[in-house]
């Protein structure tokens, strides 16, 4: 990761696509917005202010590391990882759109030094956190599955063992 940080590198596709939705989010809660390249500025009680939608805001690092957390997951089917990759991924996503927006909404009604905090602070480690409690939330899911499924082997196991069947009542 350190690694790839250093490389500065960029994707302005994308950070144009999320500068794009953020503008219209930001529109639409009657604020005066435009986008210029990667770039949102933003009018409101006739101060001009500008935030830029760097790689890093794109959130590829919490796709990196939501991905990274499940693939390393040992003991579980690469048809599990997929599916609930395909379910976090969306969801960091969005959450990464919340985190900019809210951030942006801060700037702009408390200023720079509140943007700032919550920008480092609050949503830079939160946002880590909210990965890491997705993460475990899945592995508790998977670990509470597997063993219901391993005591319903063990059961089965012991009874064939024992030469009897299930008991049914009628």
């Amino acid at each position: 990761m350190y690694g790839i940080n250093s490389l500065d590198l960029k994707f302005q596709p994308l950070q144009n696509f999320i500068a794009n939705i953020v503008k219209n989010f930001l529109i639409f809660l009657d604020y005066e917005a435009k986008v210029e390249g990667e770039n949102i500025i933003v009018i409101h009680k006739n101060i001009l202010m500008q935030f830029e939608i760097s790689f890093d805001s794109t959130g590829w690092k919490g796709l990196f590391l939501i991905s990274a957390l499940v693939f390393s997951t040992p003991a579980i089917k690469l048809k599990r990882k997929m599916k609930v990759l395909s379910l976090f991924l969306p969801i960091v996503f969005l959450i990464n759109l919340i985190r900019i927006i809210s951030t942006i909404l801060i700037g702009i009604n408390f200023g720079f030094e509140s943007f700032r905090f919550w920008h480092i602070f609050l949503w830079s480690y939160g946002f880590l956190l909210i990965i890491f409690i997705f993460w475990a939330s899945w592995l508790l899911f998977e670990y509470r599955k597997n063993i219901k499924t391993e005591r319903k082997i063990i059961i089965e196991h012991a009874r064939r063992k024992r030469g009897t069947k299930r008991r049914r009542k009628i």
